[in-house]
């Protein structure tokens, strides 16, 4: 009996765990990108056209550097958002398999006490029965040896008359 209560406990220790994680801790859906700097060109002392055309290879460059990142952030956002539904989707499934596991061992439990009743009852009723049939089978004795006395009565006074 012990092994069942231990059971139930255990079950809702379980249910207790499940209930206490919080997965809304782990909402990736509002992060915010890093901002690039303004300005990317550095400063140089040659003549206006050479910097400014280092000055837009630089800009260019730094652009697809943080186009890529925001791209690779984009992507690990998603990647996120994804696991973090398909994590709530498995705490959901497993919430419930929990609580139908619970129900189900409860419903199994009933049945096993409705049988042990049961099984006690019809235990006392074969106690009654042999009792009853011990009784009638003394009752069937004595008649069949009063019978026979009565025979063997009727036989001796027939004998010796």
């Amino acid at each position: 009996m012990s092994n069942k209560n231990d059971a139930i406990k255990n079950l809702e220790n379980i249910a207790k765990v499940f209930d206490k994680i919080n997965t809304s801790n782990y909402d990736f859906t509002n992060l915010k990108p890093v901002e690039p700097p303004k300005s990317y060109a550095v400063p140089l002392d040659y003549s206006n056209d050479l910097v400014e055309e280092i000055q837009k290879t630089q800009e260019d460059t730094m652009r697809e550097i943080w186009e890529e990142k925001e791209r690779k952030y984009q992507e690990e956002k998603e990647h996120r958002a994804l696991l973090e539904r398909v994590a709530k989707q498995q705490i959901k499934l497993l919430k419930q398999q929990l609580y139908e596991q619970k129900n189900n061992y409860n419903k199994l439990d009933e049945l096993y006490k409705f049988k042990t009743k049961e099984s006690e009852k019809y235990e006392e009723e074969a106690k009654q029965s042999k009792k009853y049939n011990t009784k009638m089978l003394v009752i069937a004795l004595i008649s069949g040896g009063i019978a026979l006395a009565s025979l063997i009565a009727t036989i001796f006074i027939a004998i010796f008359k």
